[in-house]
């Protein structure tokens, strides 16, 4: 997980990460992802969450002007009932 949040915030470098909080997401494992990256930022960085969510799925591309984000936390939240189901 740290491999690919390094990852991704050198892919962004160019990102003012002071005014956007940007996550990138495997599909495979978008839960796991999610979940592990809010929890190491707000670790690190309290008000992290003050700022717009952006989301990626790593090895795509598009810009996330709200679908992309939708369609992340959709398939966390219907991940997250199948294993509490």
């Amino acid at each position: 997980l740290q491999e690919l949040t390094a990852h991704c915030l050198r892919e962004h470098s160019q990102v003012d990460l002071n005014k956007i909080s940007r996550i990138c997401v495997r599909r495979s494992r978008v839960l796991g992802d999610l979940a592990g990256q809010l929890w190491w930022r707000m670790q690190r960085h309290p008000n992290w969450l003050r700022f717009p969510l952006a989301v990626e799925f790593v090895g795509e591309e598009g810009v996330d002007a709200g679908g992309i984000r939708k369609e992340c936390l959709q398939v966390a939240m219907q991940d997250l009932y199948k294993k509490t189901s």
